[in-house]
């Protein structure tokens, strides 16, 4: 769910992007066509992206005027779960199971096991992507036992993370978050 500045709701569902108009007679709209969206976010421009099955959703709030991104356009063609944007405006989505992709300046960059996500045939499982406090690309991930992964000299390297003495199961479940 994310609450805009006039009050207005936008939330990602399973049916698709939905907007909430409130007021005397509020309504809620779905934005079709139907998809399964998974996360929305407003970035620094204005526009509304949500992460949704087969790749990304752009909506104009304004005009909701909307534009799907997908496999064809270089988002890799697993299940898009998560996006972000960084501090220098460029937005990072993860996909079930293949990686993690960058845009910028209209261009589509893929990460994968190759970068430092997973091992060399097969790319992590993405739980997170956020900046920590040194403005530095962090992702949670899977399957390989280094959790958290930070972007450095273009790939993304692992860190240890100091858990308790005995510590063995991360949990259940996706889109843990970590923290600082």
């Amino acid at each position: 769910i994310l609450r805009l500045p006039d009050g207005t709701l936008w939330l990602a569902t399973t049916s698709g992007p939905v907007h909430w108009l409130p007021g005397a007679k509020s309504e809620l709209k779905l934005i079709p066509p139907a998809i399964d969206a998974r996360q929305v976010i407003q970035r620094r421009d204005g526009s509304l992206w949500f992460a949704a099955g087969a790749g990304l959703v752009r909506i104009d709030p304004a005009t909701e005027a909307r534009q799907d991104f997908t496999s064809q356009d270089g988002i890799p063609s697993a299940y898009a779960i998560t996006i972000a944007e960084d501090s220098f405006g460029d937005l990072w989505g993860a996909s079930e199971g293949a990686g993690i992709y960058r845009i910028e300046n209209s261009a589509i960059r893929s990460y994968d096991g190759r970068d430092g996500l997973g091992g060399p045939t097969n790319a992590a499982r993405i739980a997170a992507i956020f900046e920590d406090l040194q403005k530095r690309l962090c992702v949670l991930t899977s399957w390989d036992g280094h959790s958290l992964r930070v972007f450095a000299n273009g790939t993304f390297q692992p860190v240890e993370v100091p858990f308790p003495k005995g510590f063995r199961l991360h949990g259940w479940g996706s889109k843990q978050n970590g923290f600082q």
